[in-house]
């Protein structure tokens, strides 16, 4: 076969001459060869495409980094939050006046407010009234 019919027709006359000997008409997906001019404009566009997405994905990642560091302190509150709430208490450093209870054999720490925060049982070096008293009074 010819890998050219009718070189010297083109448009509605090559259209009418192609017509006049085929023995049917379909309709197919085929591949055509790019000539010279055809394959260099494609490529000059595949470099805009990958210059220009190369551009967008690095604004995406600045705005991800932004919105991240945004994100960040408010997910750290959260899970302090959710800790305080499913242990209905909040952990605070500060100052406890300890309380010893010497006739129940007891130890309480009481907070700036007057509230009585932990308790617990005498240790024995805390058991000795009489020296903590002596201590004290000099």
């Amino acid at each position: 076969m010819d890998n050219r019919l009718f070189p010297e027709l083109s448009g509605a006359d090559l259209d009418a001459a192609l017509r006049s000997i085929a023995d049917g008409i379909d309709t197919d997906t085929y591949t055509k060869k790019l000539t010279e001019e055809e394959l260099a404009d494609r490529k000059d566009t595949l470099t805009d495409l990958t210059i220009s997405v190369s551009m967008l994905e690095d604004e995406l990642k600045e705005h991800s980094k932004e919105i991240k560091d945004t994100i960040k302190p408010k997910k750290a509150k959260s899970k302090q939050l959710m800790k305080e709430i499913k242990a209905k208490s909040v952990v605070i450093t500060g100052k406890l006046y300890k309380i010893i209870d010497e006739v129940n054999g007891q130890v309480g720490f009481y907070e700036s407010t007057g509230e009585l925060v932990n308790q617990r049982r005498l240790r024995p070096d805390e058991r000795q009234l009489t020296i903590r008293s002596i201590n004290k009074a000099i």
